[in-house]
């Protein structure tokens, strides 16, 4: 029997999902996405967004910031993302495996959760932080929902041309660009000292003031970033999350396959995303030559993402390392809540509405900003997964999507 015919029969009915059937790998990579995820986020909040794109467009940096950006391009830059992406294809591979067994359609009740799910993000993308995902998830989710159903070769190949025409796509828009500011004289990426000074003073004000920035931006994010230049791989990654549920990889099923991940991930990615940023620093690169530096460094990038998600899951295999297992799972499992909430600590260390710390903690301080909430999340995560049985935005999710109340309370 196909493997993932047994994931078939492994779900149970339809509807949410239960403590049995949760899947440990599952729950402790998605943990440790969501915390990898606030390494590159917490750029976002405190400096301007510019710094996050080009860490000397307001001038040179000092040797421990460079080497603080440089660590975190190479090991963090899109690889939590990347992950979070696959889990999410997993996500609805999940649901997708039930309705099969079940002999009936789901897509209604899916797309009413996809649909709660882009309200969420709206909210967090206006109100709390511009570079939000959900928005981006919701709505390619939608469109991978018809294809999480597909057979396994049928999938691969539209991963694999969504990617090759994602790859054309980046190289052709990055090339655009260092051509546009060729002929303009000027850098790349480019903000004026009053556009810079503009931003900053909304985000150091009030509520309102960031709203009046954060709103437009957060749309410019939304349609050109997270739909236009990024929408062809998140499908992909989508498809390929998908995939390896129903090969049972994320299962950890398939020792061989991990270590291959580890391994091919970190000889073929970390060496290319060495030399990308390496190169991408340079002074004479002509505009192919860096449309080419970046393909090779997004190539890297998905490399080591494969990297980490073998390595997570060959660490689930040690039973020393159990108690690490122990902690990131109820991250995992409140993946949703422990994402929103990294925006809600990280707007009142920043901005106006709360200590207005915003260019004021440079890169090497930002590690501790970013230890301080991972230790809130653990713990709080840790606390709450010992009293319920969701997280509390989950908790709203699953009623909204299910239209019937569930108990959160353990022991209820």
């Amino acid at each position: 029997m196909a493997n993932h015919e047994k994931l078939d029969q492994s779900l149970g009915p339809i509807g949410p999902v239960t403590e049995k059937q949760r899947i440990e790998q599952l729950d402790v990579l998605r943990g440790i996405a969501v915390l990898g995820i606030f390494v590159m986020n917490v750029q976002a909040f405190s400096m301007p967004v510019i710094l996050y794109i080009d860490p000397m467009a307001m001038g040179e940096i000092n040797r421990a910031e460079y080497f603080a950006w440089h660590i975190t391009q190479v090991l963090a830059n899109t690889k939590f993302m990347a992950i979070f992406t696959v889990l999410f294809g997993a996500g609805l591979a999940m649901m997708a495996a039930k309705a099969k067994a079940a002999q009936r359609s789901t897509s209604g009740i899916q797309y009413r959760r996809l649909g709660w799910l882009l309200l969420i993000g709206l909210i967090h993308a206006y109100f709390l932080f511009y570079g939000d995902v959900l928005v981006s998830y919701a709505l390619l989710g939608m469109l991978v929902w018809l294809l999480v159903g597909l057979p396994i070769p049928a999938m691969l190949a539209i991963a694999g041309a969504s990617l090759g025409m994602w790859f054309l796509e980046m190289f052709s828009f990055t090339s655009f660009m260092a051509t546009e500011a060729a002929a303009k004289g000027g850098e790349m990426w480019q903000m004026g000292p009053e556009e810079i000074e503009l931003e900053m003073s909304h985000r150091s004000g009030s509520f309102a003031d960031q709203l009046r920035w954060r709103i437009p931006t957060a749309i410019e994010v939304q349609i050109w970033w997270t739909l236009v230049l990024a929408g062809l791989k998140t499908i992909a990654l989508m498809l390929i999350g998908a995939v390896l549920l129903r090969w049972s990889l994320l299962r950890g099923r398939h020792r061989a396959a991990e270590w291959s991940m580890l391994i091919g991930g970190l000889a073929l990615g970390l060496p290319l995303v060495l030399v990308a940023v390496e190169l991408a620093s340079g002074t004479e690169n002509t505009p192919v030559g860096i449309g080419l530096i970046e393909c090779m460094k997004e190539f890297g990038n998905l490399a080591l993402a494969a990297a980490w998600i073998g390595g997570v899951l060959l660490l689930c295999r040690s039973e020393s390392l159990r108690w690490l297992r122990t902690v990131l799972a109820p991250v995992g499992r409140m993946a949703l809540t422990a994402y929103i909430l990294e925006s809600v600590i990280a707007g009142w260390i920043f901005y106006g509405h709360g200590l207005g710390w915003i260019g004021r903690v440079d890169r090497v301080e930002q590690f501790y900003v970013v230890a301080v909430v991972w230790i809130v999340l653990i713990v709080g995560c840790s606390l709450w997964m010992t009293w319920f049985r969701f997280g509390p935005l989950e908790w709203i999710w699953r009623m909204l999507t299910y239209w019937r109340f569930e108990v959160i309370r353990r022991g209820d």
